[in-house]
């Protein structure tokens, strides 16, 4: 039955609804014209009549057909999500803009759907990510956490390395200060078993000079005993000659006694000093035994003292260089604790930037999660 709506329908794409409605006045003004003309104006009018009650009801119908067409399409796209406007044989002006944009609505809804989609994607990859980061973050932050902590733990290591570096630098002074006083002691201790070693040997010369001197007085002892002797045979032989000569001779034989008495008594006198000086030189013989003696350990505490000055010289000397060993520990001690107080705080640092990162994540995270309600919504 579309040939019954051809004119209507040609009427309408031509002019549209303008044009019908300017087409049936013109049809009304001509039939109209005739019916002056005719004899019988009835026929006329009547079917001027029809023609625009042909036009009226076409239109109508076409144009009924269209909004019914219309509702359709505007109940079914609130239902569903196609957006394509059907195709008829007759569209008004606003069926036609509205296909146009039907047409660019359905090319936008395809073009949202694969770019929300791509924004899922996005979103479930910036999920992970952010998944990854907050995971990752606080890893870094157990780590930093424990690398603090043993950066805390060597730190206070260092510090007791450094008070007893300190402490070793102090006992080395002092025992440096008291190896050089013992060091000079020493050496006063030398000059004095010098001296005494000097003294020891020029005694032992005195009583070498001694000891040769009673050597001398025992021969001049020896000698007045040779004479005192001989004395005491000359007297004896003048007692006897004295005794031949009777009374002349009485005098002379008083004087040879005398004599001989002296020559006893020198010979005794000769005997005690000889005993004596036997004892000295006993004695002097032992003292210079003594003395010898002496002397070699004299020479032998001399050695050991001169030895014993070495080794506290090396030992001074050891004890300055472990000082200043021990002072460069110290040092480095203390360069190692202010380099752990830098790694505190870099750490620290370091732990709260991994904090910032877990608060970032856990932002994105936030923000993707929305992001995907959203897209699984639309």
């Amino acid at each position: 039955m579309s040939f019954l709506f051809a004119p209507s329908l040609l009427l309408l794409k031509w002019k549209q609804l303008p044009g019908m409605m300017l087409a049936i006045l013109a049809v009304l003004v001509i039939f109209s014209a005739i019916s002056f003309l005719v004899p019988e104006p009835s026929y006329v009018l009547f079917s001027g009549l029809f023609v625009i009650g042909y036009l009226s009801l076409t239109s109508l119908h076409l144009i009924h057909t269209e909004q019914r067409k219309l509702e359709e399409w505007i109940a079914d796209s609130t239902s569903t999500q196609s957006v394509l406007y059907p195709s008829s044989h007759y569209q008004s002006p606003f069926a036609t803009h509205l296909r146009r944009y039907s047409s660019e609505s359905e090319r936008l809804r395809l073009s949202l759907t694969q770019k929300l989609e791509e924004i899922s994607h996005a979103t479930e990859e910036l999920e992970h990510s952010a998944n990854e980061v907050a995971k990752n973050a606080e890893q870094q932050g157990q780590s930093a956490t424990t690398a603090a902590a043993a950066v805390e733990e060597l730190n206070t290591s260092i510090s007791q390395v450094a008070s007893l570096a300190d402490q070793s630098h102090l006992a080395c002074i002092n025992a440096r200060e008291e190896a050089l006083d013992g060091n000079q002691s020493l050496a006063s201790l030398s000059g004095h078993i010098q001296s005494m070693a000097i003294k020891a040997h020029e005694t032992l010369e005195l009583i070498i000079k001694l000891n040769d001197n009673s050597n001398i007085i025992n021969q001049m002892s020896s000698v007045i005993k040779d004479i005192a002797d001989q004395t005491n045979l000359l007297a004896l032989n003048a007692a006897i000659e004295a005794a031949r000569a009777g009374d002349a001779g009485r005098g002379f034989a008083v004087v040879a006694d005398e004599v001989r008495n002296l020559a006893i008594r020198s010979q005794s006198s000769a005997s005690e000093i000889t005993q004596n000086i036997d004892a000295i030189q006993h004695y002097i013989a032992d003292v210079g035994r003594y003395m010898n003696h002496l002397s070699q350990l004299s020479e032998e505490s001399v050695n050991s003292a001169q030895l014993l000055k070495g080794s506290l010289n090396t030992i001074c000397q050891q004890t300055e260089t472990v000082t200043e060993q021990v002072s460069q520990v110290a040092t480095s001690a203390l360069q190692q604790s202010l380099a752990a107080n830098e790694i505190t705080q870099l750490t620290d640092k370091v732990r709260e930037s991994n904090d910032c990162n877990i608060q970032v994540a856990q932002h994105t995270q936030a923000v993707a999660l929305h992001l995907a309600k959203l897209t699984h919504r639309t």
